[in-house]
């Protein structure tokens, strides 16, 4: 990865970044399991809610990087996966 933003102001981060973006991954996935487990069991979409924020903060974290790396077709990628999400945030 550090080649990749190696002309970037994250050039000389880019392991701390990328050790938060898979802390938020992981707590991501962990918050969808226990959500789905919350949905099936007790109906309660309120977990739901909080496992799609932190998708939507990893998303918009990997969407900033790609922009502040320049590589815009990696940035339209991430951005047709935040489109769902908002939508989900919208019909909760």
């Amino acid at each position: 990865m550090k080649t990749h933003f190696a002309q970037s102001i994250l050039k000389d981060i880019v392991p701390l970044a990328l050790t938060i973006l898979v802390f938020m991954e992981v707590a991501t996935t962990g918050m969808s399991a226990y959500a789905l487990y919350e949905l099936l069991t007790n109906e309660n979409i309120e977990w739901v809610h909080f496992a799609n924020i932190f998708n939507l903060i990893s998303l918009f974290l990997m969407l900033i990087a790609q922009r502040l790396a320049r590589d815009f077709d990696g940035a339209r990628t991430i951005v047709i996966y935040l489109i769902p999400s908002f939508l989900v945030l919208l019909f909760l």
